[in-house]
Protein backbone atom coordinates (compact mmCIF):
# COMPACT_ATOMS: atom_id res chain seq x y z
CA UNK A 1 0.00 0.00 0.00
CA UNK A 2 1.26 3.65 -1.25
CA UNK A 3 0.01 6.70 0.87
CA UNK A 4 0.16 9.54 -0.42
CA UNK A 5 0.01 13.61 0.99
CA UNK A 6 -1.00 15.79 -2.11
CA UNK A 7 -0.27 19.76 -0.37
CA UNK A 8 -1.54 22.65 -2.92
CA UNK A 9 1.17 24.74 -0.32
CA UNK A 10 4.63 24.34 -0.90
CA UNK A 11 5.16 22.80 2.72
CA UNK A 12 3.42 21.25 5.32
CA UNK A 13 1.53 22.93 7.85
CA UNK A 14 2.10 26.00 6.31
CA UNK A 15 0.48 28.40 9.72
CA UNK A 16 3.64 26.86 11.44
CA UNK A 17 7.53 27.77 11.80
CA UNK A 18 9.90 26.27 8.84
CA UNK A 19 11.44 23.89 11.50
CA UNK A 20 8.01 22.22 11.73
CA UNK A 21 7.59 22.29 7.87
CA UNK A 22 10.85 20.45 7.82
CA UNK A 23 10.16 18.03 10.66
CA UNK A 24 6.76 16.71 9.32
CA UNK A 25 7.78 16.47 5.84
CA UNK A 26 10.90 14.32 7.22
CA UNK A 27 8.81 12.67 9.66
CA UNK A 28 6.58 11.33 7.15
CA UNK A 29 8.73 10.41 4.39
CA UNK A 30 10.76 8.90 6.40
CA UNK A 31 8.27 6.37 7.50
CA UNK A 32 7.40 5.18 3.56
CA UNK A 33 4.74 8.57 2.62
CA UNK A 34 4.88 9.96 -0.56
CA UNK A 35 4.95 13.76 0.20
CA UNK A 36 3.72 15.67 -3.05
CA UNK A 37 4.27 19.90 -2.45
CA UNK A 38 2.88 22.57 -4.63
CA UNK A 39 -0.12 20.44 -6.17
CA UNK A 40 -3.55 20.03 -5.96
CA UNK A 41 -5.96 17.16 -6.47
CA UNK A 42 -8.25 17.91 -10.05
CA UNK A 43 -10.37 14.76 -10.11
CA UNK A 44 -10.69 11.57 -8.85
CA UNK A 45 -12.49 8.88 -11.09
CA UNK A 46 -12.66 5.63 -8.38
CA UNK A 47 -9.19 4.18 -10.14
CA UNK A 48 -6.90 7.44 -10.75
CA UNK A 49 -6.29 10.38 -8.86
CA UNK A 50 -5.58 13.35 -11.12
CA UNK A 51 -3.14 16.04 -10.02
CA UNK A 52 -2.72 19.48 -11.31
CA UNK A 53 0.86 18.63 -12.39
CA UNK A 54 -0.47 16.61 -14.86
CA UNK A 55 0.50 13.40 -12.86
CA UNK A 56 -1.76 10.55 -12.30
CA UNK A 57 -1.87 8.15 -9.29
CA UNK A 58 -4.05 5.14 -9.67
CA UNK A 59 -5.62 4.88 -5.89
CA UNK A 60 -8.82 2.38 -5.10
CA UNK A 61 -9.50 4.76 -1.81
CA UNK A 62 -9.11 8.55 -1.10
CA UNK A 63 -9.28 10.49 1.81
CA UNK A 64 -9.87 14.18 0.77
CA UNK A 65 -9.34 16.87 3.52
CA UNK A 66 -9.73 20.31 2.46
CA UNK A 67 -9.17 23.97 4.47
CA UNK A 68 -7.06 26.28 5.05
CA UNK A 69 -9.24 28.37 8.22
CA UNK A 70 -9.95 26.30 11.32
CA UNK A 71 -13.09 26.52 12.84
CA UNK A 72 -13.48 29.26 15.91
CA UNK A 73 -15.07 28.45 18.87
CA UNK A 74 -15.90 30.63 22.33
CA UNK A 75 -12.91 31.48 24.50
CA UNK A 76 -10.39 30.52 22.23
CA UNK A 77 -8.99 33.44 20.17
CA UNK A 78 -9.24 34.04 16.49
CA UNK A 79 -5.74 35.26 16.07
CA UNK A 80 -4.73 31.77 16.90
CA UNK A 81 -4.84 30.53 13.41
CA UNK A 82 -6.31 27.23 14.89
CA UNK A 83 -3.38 27.13 16.89
CA UNK A 84 -4.12 26.24 20.85
CA UNK A 85 -2.17 26.81 23.44
CA UNK A 86 -3.25 23.34 25.21
CA UNK A 87 -0.93 23.78 28.51
CA UNK A 88 -2.74 26.85 29.47
CA UNK A 89 -6.05 25.46 28.63
CA UNK A 90 -5.17 21.96 30.56
CA UNK A 91 -2.88 23.79 33.46
CA UNK A 92 -0.28 21.21 32.15
CA UNK A 93 3.12 22.63 32.50
CA UNK A 94 5.13 21.13 29.59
Amino acid sequence: MDIYIVEGAPSLLMPMGKKTHEEAYLFLTNRGVRVILDTTVKDFDGDTVKLSDNRSIRAMTLIWTAGITANTFDGIPVTSLGLVNVCALTGWRG
